[in-house]
């Protein structure tokens, strides 16, 4: 692991630079019931934002209408274009923004079943 990731616990936030890393609240344990947690993550202008799942566990659900992890690429035209919705134990495959250096990482669960989470490096990609 690089010695220059750093690493943010805490549910949401807004987190700059080109090397970080954002998991689920008390990763590895389980995620508390009823987390809401929305991460800003950016990186230097002209690139945009790379994400790498580490580690991905949450309550499967074929909608992910239950527990479920959101990434939205932002910009000011549209400040929250849905990338993808993911939930269950399969690890999302690589993830960037198409042209902006902004990217939302929303994450949700409900009161009842709830699993080990997430851990996610993001990194700036050339555009």
């Amino acid at each position: 692991m690089n010695a220059i990731l750093s690493f943010l616990v805490t549910c949401g936030g807004s987190i700059s630079g080109n090397n970080n890393a954002i998991q689920s609240p008390s990763f590895p344990e389980l995620y508390p019931p009823d987390s809401f947690c929305v991460w800003n993550i950016t990186v230097s202008q002209g690139y945009r934002v790379a994400a790498t799942f580490r580690y991905f566990n949450l309550e499967p659900h074929k909608n992910c209408s239950y527990d479920k992890l959101e990434i939205y690429e932002s910009t000011v035209a549209n400040p929250e274009t849905l990338i993808g919705r993911f939930c269950g134990q399969n690890i999302p495959k690589f993830i960037t923004t198409n042209t902006s250096n902004s990217m939302i990482v929303k994450f949700t669960s409900d009161a009842s079943i709830q699993k080990t989470g997430f851990h996610i490096e993001f990194l700036k990609g050339k555009i």
